[in-house]
């Protein structure tokens, strides 16, 4: 199940939406903490990052791997290679 952060929990920061099993969704959404994903809104573009982030260079970790997630790339390294691997995936 696709669900919405409401809350900052962990890494995921408010907003984040991820797929998560049935019952780590429902506790969330008991608790408050996560709301079900609207797909057609909470889904960003596989193929694409968003428009309003900064340039991988000026980038936290943080905004490099909502970056990397939203594009459908893996997560995990350093910020340097999060950055090469985003770039990578946008031609450039």
């Amino acid at each position: 199940m696709r669900v919405t952060y409401t809350h900052r929990l962990g890494q995921n920061s408010k907003g984040t939406t991820r797929e998560l099993t049935d019952t780590e969704a429902a506790w969330l959404i008991e608790r408050g903490h996560a709301r079900p994903a609207d797909t057609a809104t909470d889904t960003p573009a596989a193929d694409t990052a968003p428009d309003d982030t900064p340039a991988p260079d000026a980038a936290t970790l943080a905004e490099l791997k909502a970056r990397a997630e939203a594009c459908g790339l893996p997560t995990y390294g350093t910020k340097a290679q999060l950055a090469d691997r985003i770039a990578e995936h946008q031609g450039a």
